[in-house]
């Protein structure tokens, strides 16, 4: 089971879940039965956070925390190449070069690196290898991002 950007739900959650998750054992609304899993083991839950809010720590103390470091160039690019199709190391290269100067941009997620190298692709780099087609593309990138509150 995925519980996506938990810190991004109501602050209670977490420590909802305590129970359920304890018990193994989920009580839907109403009078229904309770529902449990079918073999011995629990089911595995994996969550995942921004860091937007903390976890309290009773539910941090039931979990395996990993956390992963931010890609650097080498792995935009590979990300980008496993996940846009015939688009050539070249374009994967100078998307990089513009878009991950230094080899690390936390500014711009994998998700808008591979957007941006599948929008590039798709548009066969019609503009060349120009500074100002990739500068146009970082900003389309920043202006669309919507605004955390």
């Amino acid at each position: 089971m995925l519980l996506d950007e938990i810190d991004k739900a109501e602050p209670d959650l977490p420590n909802n879940l305590l129970v359920p998750l304890g018990s193994r054992e989920i009580r839907p609304p109403a009078d229904a039965e309770p529902v449990t899993p079918a073999r011995a083991l629990g089911p595995l839950v994996c969550v995942t956070s921004n860091k937007e809010r903390l976890m309290p720590e009773a539910f941090l103390r039931r979990c395996v925390v990993l956390e992963l470091q931010y890609p650097g160039r080498v792995e935009m690019e590979a990300i980008a190449t496993a996940l846009v199709p015939g688009a050539d190391d070249g374009l994967v290269e100078r998307a990089a070069n513009h878009l991950v100067p230094g080899g690390r941009n936390e500014s711009i997620s994998p998700a808008e690196f591979v957007d941006a190298v599948r929008a590039a692709h798709d548009l066969e780099e019609r503009a060349g290898d120009t500074d100002q087609f990739w500068s146009d593309i970082a900003g389309l990138m920043r202006t669309t991002k919507p605004r955390r509150r």
